[in-house]
């Protein structure tokens, strides 16, 4: 799987996430979450996904924003540091891209998100990947803006 695929797939979650819970996406969420959007967008612009896989995808990733909190410190500091060391020499390995996915699967578990939900995500996001069509600087620029949005997003408190 190419990092593009790998990056995108949490990236694009988010995107559509912040659709469904309209009342939490104010100040510094909104503002994340409005640029996340834009290149998003912008990187989408050449792909062939279908309307269908972004409702499908919209509706599991509403489900899991619902309940969930500000991701731990450490692990959007886990997650960034592994990224950052897997693109230095510009190329990702297998062991790499396994350790992004563990540091973004951290990353979701300390936001409260259910190994269900993240896996349904997951499943919705890797056939939207594969018409996709990013570049690893569409990813990476989309992945600095995921970064932004988890890190504005409300501090951790009980789930409903």
């Amino acid at each position: 799987m190419k990092i593009t695929k790998i990056l995108t797939l949490g990236v694009l979650a988010l995107s559509v996430a912040a659709l469904a819970p309209a009342q939490r996406m104010t100040g510094p969420v909104s503002t994340a979450f409005q640029k996340l959007v834009a290149d998003t967008k912008a990187a989408l612009a050449d792909s062939t996904v279908t309307p269908a896989q972004f409702e499908t995808l919209k509706t599991d990733v509403a489900s899991a924003v619902a309940g969930a909190n500000k991701p731990s410190a450490s692990s959007l500091a886990l997650l960034k540091s592994t990224v950052e060391a897997a693109k230095k020499d510009g190329t990702i390995t297998s062991k790499e891209k396994i350790a992004i996915q563990k540091a973004f699967a951290a990353v979701l578990a300390s936001a409260n998100v259910s190994p269900a939900e993240a896996a349904a995500i997951k499943a919705d996001l890797l056939a939207i990947v594969s018409a996709a069509n990013v570049t690893q600087e569409e990813a990476m620029l989309i992945v600095s803006d995921l970064r932004a949005l988890l890190e504005a997003l409300p501090e951790a408190g009980p789930r409903p």
